[in-house]
């Protein structure tokens, strides 16, 4: 990798106190030093900034504006803090200058920060600025270094967090296809290991009717236990995918478990040993299944992906209370808040019917007396007990023998959407069967009795995918719900960006360097299964910093050497003043990096810059300069950089020679 996109990364403070510094640089004398540690506070509100430096015999402090001009200066004549007020919104440099008593300069230090002037987003509210937060939508990010996490790269093995506590990254698993599975000595449960792949599917099946009691898809992790299964005969199929999803090994067996000598209090077929709940025959349960969370604020509760707990989705809807009057009972739907309050009254106006925050979300009252009037009162409240939506009204009850029930489930024949079976009316948001082919998800509408669907949308899901250059980023999204979007971007024939399943919408990728990508979208279906294909190629247009002249550029301007035409004299002077180093730069300068991964000695050879003066930078994943060298003298055989202070992770080295030209390579510590 030639040329890195790198994500250069501002460091914004609002209004708390930041300590800058980085890992080390070399000063004109050679010698490793500490950059300058002091600390800043960037006030918002009132457009300022506040900058404390430690004691040194003699500091210098400059705060620059975006061009690099200097609004600010102070050579040993500086407060203590310095105070800038008066500032507007924009992006400057705080640079700090310590010397020792014989004026030698000991650190310098350049710390970019932005003035917003309001307070900054933090969407994920973990108390981190967006600037600052490697996934401002995820609030267990950052983590640790170390901790365990998923890369998401079914490739991959041991998958930690890395230094700048967001990426995680695992080691490349280099064996052959090993799948095994193994039961539980006591039942209920299945060990699946070795599912190292681009992708994995899991199925286990009850071959007696071939329907599915367990599945995975996608992020199966490498290893997996199934828990929920009833003792019983069963087919287990695996397949692992490889980057291009072609099938690269398989298992396909049947096997068999008995729990006749296994203790079962909840008689769920499942062992205690292997029973998160052993007095609750529902649990474990099969990921996904129906449960009941007991919290009647949420809908749509189902278990989780470990079998033994059950939660459900915060009901974001409209208050919906609707009751049904029957032969002797009433029945209220719509039940959904945080706090629920239901009273029934008697026509003497005596409560016969209360239930306060332990109702269910479909809440039945059996007991009422034929013939009678009664008073419902109902109130949904949110978290602050403030009353969302309520409902009071008078209903008389059905008598039991004064209207005809012919399927004798409560309800008159009047208003029984079909007498002749008692399970209607059934409670609405029940899956049925619209007998329509054309619509999915069909379900008992709010009366209870109808049943719709949703259209199915039978468009080309690849029709919304989308690939564009936007100032200088390129983004690719438009990805269907419901499927799964493996993204691919090439520069020539090289892969820089890759993701599986996993990938944002936007996918976004910064200041790629000009040239064409070609994007690649592979829409995958629930059974991973090519739906449609995407392909695009985009040119990217990099401006380039004001000084810095680029390999094209140094190549057509030995090229304009060569023209002979009176006019170009001019030209023909400045080239050939440079002739003595674009013999070597008009092929394309590539770095030599070893050993990579590093442990403490780096070495880096560019046989292209030998001699030249440069400054040599590392970057970590964030765009955050981490280390940087002012090399005099670029030498001739190999410059070594010491590591040893890095953390590990994968990092990009860049080299600028003082006449503009660049090289980057990626290594790993």
């Amino acid at each position: 990798m030639r040329f890195l996109n790198l994500f250069f990364f501002l460091f914004i403070v609002f209004v708390s106190s930041t300590n800058a510094s980085s890992n080390f640089h070399d000063n004109e004398n050679n010698i490793l030093i500490t950059d300058c540690d002091f600390s800043y506070v960037v006030d918002d509100a009132n457009f300022s900034v506040s900058i404390t430096t430690v004691n040194a015999p003699h500091t210098k402090v400059k705060l620059l504006d975006e061009s690099w001009d200097p609004i600010y200066t102070c050579t040993d004549n500086c407060s203590n803090p310095v105070v800038v007020n008066n500032l507007s919104p924009g992006e400057y440099v705080i640079t700090i200058m310590y010397f020792d008593d014989g004026w030698n300069n000991t650190c310098t230090t350049n710390e970019k920060f932005e003035l917003t002037g309001g307070p900054c987003t933090d969407n994920d509210g973990d108390g981190l600025c967006a600037f600052e937060d490697c996934n401002d939508y995820d609030a267990t990010l950052p983590q640790p270094a170390g901790t365990s996490c998923n890369d998401y790269d079914g490739t991959t093995i041991n998958d930690q967090i890395q230094s700048d506590g967001c990426t995680c990254l695992g080691t490349p698993y280099q064996g052959p296809c090993n799948i095994n599975y193994s039961l539980n000595s006591d039942a209920g449960s299945i060990e699946i290991t070795g599912l190292i792949a681009h992708a994995a599917k899991v199925r286990i099946y009850n071959p007696q009717d071939w329907s599915t009691v367990y599945s995975c898809d996608a992020d199966c992790g490498n290893e997996m236990m199934a828990l929920g299964i009833p003792t019983g005969y069963y087919n287990i199929d695996v397949v692992l995918y490889d980057v291009d999803f072609n099938t690269i090994c398989t298992l396909n067996e049947y096997f068999n478990w008995d729990s006749s000598t296994c203790t079962d209090n909840d008689q769920d077929g499942i062992c205690v040993s292997a029973d998160c709940d052993d007095n609750n025959p529902s649990l474990p349960g099969n990921p996904g299944a129906a449960c009941d969370d007991r919290n009647s604020a949420t809908i749509n509760d189902m278990i989780g992906e470990t079998g033994c707990t059950c939660e459900g989705e915060v009901y974001e809807g409209l208050c919906n209370i609707s009751y049904l009057v029957g032969s002797n009972k009433l029945s209220i739907t719509g039940l959904v808040a945080e706090h629920v309050k239901v009273r029934v009254y008697d026509s003497n106006w005596n409560r016969v019917f209360q239930c306060f925050d332990n109702c269910d979300q479909e809440q039945e009252v059996t007991g009422l007396n034929p013939n009678e009037e009664y008073y419902l009162k109902v109130r949904l409240m949110d978290e602050e007990w403030s009353t969302m939506c309520s409902m009071e009204e008078y209903f008389v009850v059905q008598a039991g023998n004064s209207c005809a029930d012919s399927d004798a489930d409560g309800y008159c024949d009047d208003i029984d959407c079909d007498s002749n079976d008692p399970a209607w009316p059934k409670t609405p948001g029940t899956s049925c069967d619209d007998g329509d082919n054309l619509t999915v998800n069909d379900v008992i509408q709010s009366d209870g009795c109808s049943c719709a669907g949703e259209e199915e949308d039978n468009s080309d899901p690849c029709s919304s995918v989308y690939a564009v250059d936007t100032d200088g980023t390129l983004y690719i999204g438009g990805f269907p719900a419901g499927y799964y979007a493996n993204v691919k971007v090439y520069a020539g024939s090289n892969i820089i960006f890759e993701c599986t399943a996993t990938c944002e919408d936007p996918t976004k990728l910064a200041e790629l360097p000009t040239g064409d990508y070609l994007v690649v979208v592979k829409i995958l279906d629930q059974n991973w299964e090519l739906a449609c294909y995407f392909e695009q190629i985009i040119t990217m247009f990099t401006l380039i910093p004001e000084g810095m002249v680029t390999q094209n550029e140094w190549a057509t301007e030995s090229e304009s050497a060569a023209v002979t035409d009176a006019t170009t004299a001019v030209t023909i002077g400045t080239a050939n003043e440079r002739s003595e180093d674009t013999d070597k730069l008009v092929a394309e300068p590539t770095a030599l990096l070893f050993p990579n991964p590093v442990t403490t000695d780096l070495n880096i050879k560019i046989d292209a810059f030998a001699n030249k003066q440069s400054i040599l930078e590392v970057y970590n994943q964030l765009g955050q300069v981490v280390a940087r060298k002012d090399v005099a003298s670029w030498p001739e055989s190999a410059l070594v950089l010491n590591c040893a202070d890095l953390n590990p992770g994968v990092y990009f080295l860049v080299v600028r020679t003082a006449d503009g030209l660049v090289v980057g390579e990626q290594f790993v510590r």
